[in-house]
């Protein structure tokens, strides 16, 4: 089957750096594709996800990466999504034409080109619960910033 496709369609395989399993073939076309990140706010109701999902399929996208929230009535979701070219515009006026719901797009590029280098390699989750107080984010972070990265500390004069 490999052979078969090689034959069939030489420039249409691609590489990649991640395993396949064994049989699958990654495989792309020579249509042209943008990334966009569509971003919503509105009340919270059943299907908003799938409204927008069904928009983006209907020109022909598909959606790469999602990330969705309630907060408190509201609903807010940011989507990563891949179109083709020349369905960019129209997947763009059909988001902002949804009803009761505020939507806005941002051209964005490849997610797979994109490079991030850190200098430090630090990663890690910190929750904090319990009652919150005017700039008690903004004083945790610059605690955690300034005991984990030294070297960021301000000199003293």
């Amino acid at each position: 089957m490999n052979t078969f496709l090689r034959q069939l369609a030489p420039n249409r395989l691609a590489s990649t750096s991640s395993p396949l399993r064994k049989g699958m073939l990654r495989c792309f076309s020579t249509i042209k594709h943008k990334f966009l990140v569509i971003n919503a706010v509105g009340l919270d109701r059943p299907g908003i996800v799938s409204d927008i999902t069904k928009l983006v399929v209907d020109q022909g996208g598909n959606v790469g990466e999602s990330q969705a929230s309630r907060l408190g009535s509201h609903f807010g979701l940011m989507m990563l999504v891949e179109i083709p070219t020349e369905k960019s515009e129209a997947l763009q006026n059909a988001v902002k034409e949804m009803k009761e719901i505020n939507t806005t797009c941002y051209d964005t590029g490849d997610p797979n080109t994109v490079q991030v280098t850190p200098e430090n390699g630090y990663t890690g989750e910190f929750i904090l619960r319990g009652a919150d107080n005017p700039g008690e984010e903004f004083n945790i972070i610059l605690i955690l910033r300034f005991s984990i990265i030294p070297e960021t500390l301000p000199e003293k004069n």
